[in-house]
């Protein structure tokens, strides 16, 4: 039973790991049990519980398979009567929150069965209750035997008054004392219960029987005994065993009348109760620290509680530190007024040992005489010792458990023994769970390192980040004294092991050294790859790996290798240096799995730098698949704007030619028939009136001034036109797409007239001054129609940062700059500058990169200066520069050889 309670309170301090994996995260517990066990989940609007989960023994006792069981509700597992006994016991636990227990029988192959049936409340992480605990404890045999017991109680009923005197008091003390509370007589009881021979208290006072503390109220009991003249029983109290220790015990006093009636003396029956006493303390620390406390606390205060039990000076608890039981680790040792340092010693020859070796040592006196060779008995004075072993629940001990005095132990041993043992369960069932602890919590920490290995995988595709990562998180981890990642080298000769990431506090890093014997033989190591576990240097058969490990000091190392996609082979080194280290098949799976995660980082990297390569081949490909597709868009616009340029030229140059051809013929007539009237009028001053008046009407003096004046400007305005005209063929060269020698100068004159609208003056601001510094260039070999658009897109930007200047500062004098010279390696350099808002640094290499402008969305494509530099560059084998200066201008220098090569298609 008491296991059975351990079990359950275990149980319940686990409901939410029970609840997501009862099956394997509890399975000692669940099927190593021996009683049946059965998870109901909470319906609460269907007002019924259904079967989550059932061990193999809970099927058995309802008869049931647990496949039919699982997923059924109360009222479909079971019958009608039993359903609702189960139903309300139930809702009973959940309403009161408490464990409900009752009884149950049930049928089972023709045969009755007894059940003891616990109900608990399990909560969720919002402290709701959703789900129930069923435990079932077959309780048939108890049932038999109370029968077979109430059958015997009736056949002793008759004779058990005649005999009731004897059998109570057979193993008790039986006194009685006067009214003034002297003793008239002891039983032989007294010496067993007492120490002392009966004839020597006889005719003594009656208070030195009891503790003094307890002393008033065995007084009141006995007072209201002789003044009510009735019988008190169950007066508890301390009595002292010789000059030792305080026992428990219980009296029953009755007054004593004489003949007359009159009270003239008490007599009591006093009973050791010490042994129950000590097993109600020990049941109830049991059961309140296992609710209260666990882990370290608990231990503490099972030892106090020990000590304070058996009355003795010291108790402890040890665990062992491996299957070998050689050494022990002293966990908790409580001295009677504190708590000692923790420390390991050595088994051999200790009582210790010998419990471990027995499952329980009982030594009552002379310790020391026993185990002569264990010093720490005589430096603790150690007269008694009582010990039991701690097992698992596999039955394999795993510490000890006791008790130590420097008095001879003088306590029931049966029942020591049974509390002790009793003690030792409850521990042995706190230590597995504080091993499952530090497995669940190990377990953690590796996924959590392999979680933070996996979103370094996702955050940094950055080879060495993610290798110094995983060196820092194992180095951590693992509590090293060195750990490496190395590369496995085989273009040199030897091949070498190259240390790429390290960590360590005791020695400088190695990052960059390389070594052929870092790891041993590569000849043995590479063709399979196998994890090397080396937990003593010194024997480690394979030489050359010894002879490194030896030279640096090394005492255990573990080398786990991985291997990449494109065969590159590495290898994470974990050393001690301090001291000789045992791997655990923890610590080996733990490198292997961050290995694991290492190699698949290393290739996702890997790819991601292939990717990352072809991704930037596409743009670049791009990049120039839109640059071509703009510039044949610019180039078919700027053909299809040659095409009508040249025709509006056309068209308007034949009118205009006969408008200016006879305009001249024109002048000479006007002028003839000026000279006639004038003659007319010199020949004939008196005219007619009709002639007079239309000479009035026509206002012939005017006209005679004016009319030349108007045919003038007529020859004016038909050259101007004629000029245009030029120009536009001149800056459409739709019949030079070949090389040709061109006057370059014919071509900047013949841009700066289409853009002579946007340089003249306007209403608020002046002429933009052009500056014209031709030198003496040779004609020029080039394609002519693009190094015109090279101009216009040139001046187009200097006379557009001119106008933001001047619209800053009105005041500001606008000049464009041209100079022309050749060099001499012949080439002819063209300047352009301007006196502008000048280009910020930050962007004057940005300015020839395809679509890139600095112009408002829908005035600038972006690609003028690009296909300026692609012209000049390219077609015609020069180079395009620009200086400027913010705030003060920018000057754009085109060089190109006189002479070409070859044309440039």
């Amino acid at each position: 039973m008491a296991d059975v309670n351990y079990r359950l309170l275990e149980l319940h301090r686990f409901p939410i790991g029970l609840k997501q994996n009862p099956l394997q995260l509890l399975n000692h517990l669940w099927e190593g049990v021996s009683y049946g066990l059965a998870l109901l989940e909470v319906l609460k609007q269907e007002q019924t519980f259904r079967y989550v989960a059932a061990n193999s023994k809970f099927a058995a006792m309802s008869s049931v398979d647990i496949e039919h069981l699982i997923g059924q509700t109360l009222n479909e597992a079971l019958p009608t009567e039993t359903t609702r006994i189960y139903h309300d016991c139930c809702w009973q636990c959940i309403h009161s929150n408490q464990p409900i227990t009752f009884e149950q029988s049930f049928d089972r192959n023709g045969q009755k069965s007894w059940w003891q049936i616990t109900i608990n409340p399990l909560k969720n992480q919002d402290e709701q209750i959703d789900q129930v605990l069923i435990s079932a404890i077959d309780i048939s045999d108890r049932i038999q035997t109370d029968m077979e017991q109430q059958q015997a109680y009736a056949t002793l009923a008759k004779s058990e008054a005649k005999f009731r005197h004897l059998v109570e008091n057979a193993n008790d003390l039986i006194t009685t004392w006067t009214l003034d509370g002297t003793i008239t007589y002891l039983s032989p009881g007294f010496y067993t219960l007492y120490g002392h021979s009966p004839d020597k208290w006889v005719g003594r006072s009656f208070a030195p029987l009891a503790h003094p503390d307890d002393l008033p109220g065995c007084l009141m009991a006995s007072q209201q005994a002789v003044e009510t003249g009735k019988k008190h029983s169950g007066i508890e109290f301390r009595r002292q065993y010789q000059q030792g220790n305080w026992l428990w015990s219980s009296i029953n006093m009755v007054p004593i009348q004489d003949a007359d009636g009159k009270i003239t003396s008490v007599q009591g029956i006093i009973r050791d109760i010490h042994a129950s006493k000590q097993q109600q303390a020990a049941l109830r620390f049991i059961v309140e620290e296992t609710v209260s406390k666990t882990g370290d606390e608990f231990f503490r205060s099972c030892v106090r509680s020990l000590s304070e039990i058996f009355q003795t000076q010291y108790a402890f608890i040890t665990q062992c530190t491996d299957q070998t039981y050689s050494q022990c680790d002293m966990l908790v040792f409580w001295t009677g007024q504190h708590f000692a340092e923790p420390y390991t010693f050595n088994l051999a020859k200790t009582p210790c040992e010998y419990v471990l070796q027995n499952k329980v040592g009982l030594f009552l006196e002379s310790l020391q005489t026993q185990f002569p060779d264990d010093p720490n008995l005589a430096t603790l004075q150690a007269e008694s010792y009582l010990g039991a072993a701690i097992t698992d629940s596999q039955g394999q001990a795993i510490g000890t458990i006791g008790v130590i005095d420097t008095r001879h132990f003088a306590e029931n041993v049966e029942t020591a023994q049974s509390i002790l043992q009793l003690f030792a369960a409850r521990v042995g069932v706190e230590m597995e769970r504080n091993t499952a602890e530090a497995a669940l919590r190990e377990y953690a920490e590796r996924q959590a390192l392999i979680n933070r290995l996996t979103n370094q995988i996702r955050n940094s595709l950055d080879v060495n980040s993610i290798l110094e990562t995983t060196i820092q998180e194992l180095y951590t981890l693992l509590q090293v004294d060195w750990c490496a990642f190395t590369w496995y080298d085989p273009s040199v000769t030897p091949a070498v092991w190259k240390v790429v990431a390290d960590q360590s506090h005791h020695q400088s890093s190695l990052v960059g050294s390389c070594s052929p014997d870092l790891i041993g033989s590569t000849d043995e190591i590479i063709p399979h790859l196998d994890t090397i576990r080396i937990d003593q240097a010194e024997s480690y058969q394979e030489p050359s790996h010894r002879a490194s490990l030896m030279a640096s000091g090394v005492q255990s190392r573990l080398c786990v290798p991985i291997q990449t996609q494109r065969e590159q082979i590495g290898m994470i080194l974990c050393d001690h240096q301090q001291q000789q280290h045992t791997w655990t098949d923890r610590e080996v799976e733990l490198v292997q799995a961050v290995a694991d995660q290492l190699a698949i980082a290393i290739n996702q990297a890997d790819l991601y730098e292939q990717s990352r390569s072809k991704s930037k081949t596409l743009q670049a490909t791009l990049k120039e698949l839109r640059q071509t597709q703009a510039q044949m868009i610019q180039s078919e616009k700027m053909s299809s704007l040659g095409q009508l340029v040249a025709g509006i030229a056309h068209e308007i140059n034949n009118p205009v030619n006969f408008i200016h051809g006879n305009v001249n013929y024109v002048d000479e007539y006007a002028r003839g028939l000026l000279e006639l009237v004038t003659l007319y009028q010199q020949s004939y001053p008196e005219s007619t009136d009709a002639i007079s008046e239309k000479i009035e009407d026509l206002d012939l003096d005017f006209v005679r001034h004016d009319l030349p004046k108007l045919l003038d400007s007529m020859q004016v305005g038909t050259e101007r036109i004629r000029e245009i005209v030029k120009s536009l063929r001149l800056f459409s060269r739709l019949d030079e797409s070949e090389f040709k020698p061109v006057n370059l100068h014919d071509g900047i004159e013949s841009t700066l007239m289409i853009l002579q609208n946007r340089l003249k003056s306007r209403q608020s601001d002046s002429e933009i001054e052009v500056i014209k510094n031709y030198g003496a260039l040779p004609l020029i070999e080039c394609f002519a129609g693009q190094l015109n658009q090279v101009f216009m897109n040139i001046l187009t930007n200097a006379i557009d940062a001119v106008e933001e200047k001047r619209s800053r500062i009105p005041s500001h004098p606008a000049t464009i700059q041209i100079t022309t010279a050749v060099t001499e390696d012949q080439q002819a350099i063209i300047r352009f500058a301007d006196n502008g808002i000048g280009i910020p640094e930050s962007i004057q290499a940005q300015i020839f990169d395809p679509f890139f402008t600095t112009k408002p969305i829908g005035q600038g494509t972006g690609m003028g200066m690009s296909i300026s530099y692609q012209i000049v560059t390219e077609k015609h084998r020069g180079q395009i520069i620009c200086h400027s200066t913010p705030d003060h201008g920018t000057e754009f220098v085109v060089q190109i050889p006189i002479h070409q090569i070859r044309p440039q298609q």
